[in-house]
């Protein structure tokens, strides 16, 4: 790449980063009164300093109560290609004419939603994810008793509630003054700000396997090998170059607290988690849905032989590292029954996984160093 057009490339990206509604959905992200209590924020769990997780297997919520899922990595989630969020799906968007939104909210799924007036605000399918952890009383909302908005039941109503409470603040209310003079604001708003700062910082799309592709820098030789190792073994769930399917599998990931069984209802098969990004992937440890492993070597294990990895899982790894945070240890959860309908609809395509030492060695190499986006190498 030239001087000039990085230069270039740099500029444009920092214009970018000074735009109205990026400087206001940056301050919404950091801002905990978006909560009930005024006491979580987005960056809570989706820290800057840490992979934009929080670290920890599962995520702690109001009252330090430990939440069910693990937090996932917001690294190119605004990339078009992501249009179902969570890991279960919950939250999906189709770009047809009308667009389609399917949430658990009923007022904001459908082709013609009733609240269309919060849908026409999203500008792209993030911020339909962005509003769900505001109206959960575990995670940002609160209990009945601790604020006024935690009262309500109704998502319409505690939405409405937030955005009066945000705009009651004069230097929000100024900002989406300059951004929204001739509309009446409403909670999409708020989510599209956040969902364009998310996606405008959190990107990761300069990997030295990009550069790669694009022709600018070639891999070095262990990256090489262990992208080949990945082409082979990883490639129908991690499609590239996105490194995602968008998919969902059963790979056979011990329960940790609670028996989750994933997908909601109507699935044919239980267990079933969606297919994240792998870019600085290297960075969002501990891994899958409810962090089971600690690092990337534990994830190459289990793919390489997840009969032994499930029936074999020894919990106290998690615990040695976490114990003093949570206050207690966690649990390994599943029993005999949920370990063999796990083992009997596996994936089919664990079945073709069969790695050397060697292979593993690359297949390692490349995740943490070919993923992971030039302005994150220093984290390494």
């Amino acid at each position: 790449m030239s001087m000039e057009l990085s230069s270039y490339l740099k500029a444009f990206k920092q214009d970018k980063l000074k735009t109205p509604i990026y400087k206001l959905g940056k301050s919404l992200f950091f801002d905990n009164r978006l909560s009930g209590n005024n006491n979580i924020s987005c960056s809570t769990c989706h820290s800057t300093a840490l992979g934009t997780g929080d670290s920890l297997p599962l995520s702690q919520g109001q009252k330090n109560k430990i939440l069910t899922r693990n937090s996932p990595s917001l690294f190119e989630l605004g990339e078009g290609g992501f249009q179902m969020f969570f890991w279960d799906g919950r939250v999906s968007f189709s770009r047809t004419e009308p667009p389609l939104f399917k949430t658990p909210v009923k007022e904001i799924s459908g082709y013609y939603p009733q609240a269309s007036h919060i849908t026409r605000a999203l500008k792209n399918p993030l911020g339909a994810q962005v509003l769900f952890p505001m109206i959960n009383p575990d995670e940002m909302l609160g209990y009945k008793g601790e604020n006024p908005i935690a009262n309500f039941e109704e998502p319409l109503i505690i939405w409405e509630k937030i955005t009066e409470k945000i705009l009651a603040i004069d230097f929000y209310q100024k900002q989406f003054e300059v951004l929204y003079p001739d509309e009446e604001i409403n909670i999409g708003h708020l989510a599209n700000a956040i969902a364009h700062y998310i996606t405008e910082t959190f990107r990761a799309d300069k990997t030295p396997f990009d550069l790669d592709r694009l022709g600018i820098k070639k891999l070095d030789e262990k990256s090489q090998r262990g992208l080949n190792v990945f082409q082979q073994n990883c490639l129908s769930c991690h499609s590239l170059p996105t490194t995602t399917a968008h998919s969902f599998a059963n790979i056979g990931i011990p329960s940790i607290e609670t028996i989750d069984k994933g997908l909601p209802g109507g699935i044919p098969v239980d267990f079933q988690f969606k297919t994240p990004s792998l870019r600085n992937v290297a960075l969002t440890a501990p891994y899958m849905h409810n962090g089971a492993f600690l690092t990337l070597e534990e994830v190459i294990e289990h793919y390489n032989d997840p009969v032994k990895s499930l029936k074999e899982y020894d919990i106290s790894r998690l615990n040695k590292k976490y114990r003093s945070v949570y206050g207690r240890d966690l649990k390994w959860a599943d029993t005999p029954e949920t370990i063999a309908y796990k083992v009997s609809t596996f994936d089919a395509r664990l079945t073709l996984i069969k790695m050397t030492e060697e292979e593993k060695a690359d297949l390692l190499y490349f995740l943490k160093y070919a993923l992971t986006d030039e302005s994150y190498l220093d984290r390494l």
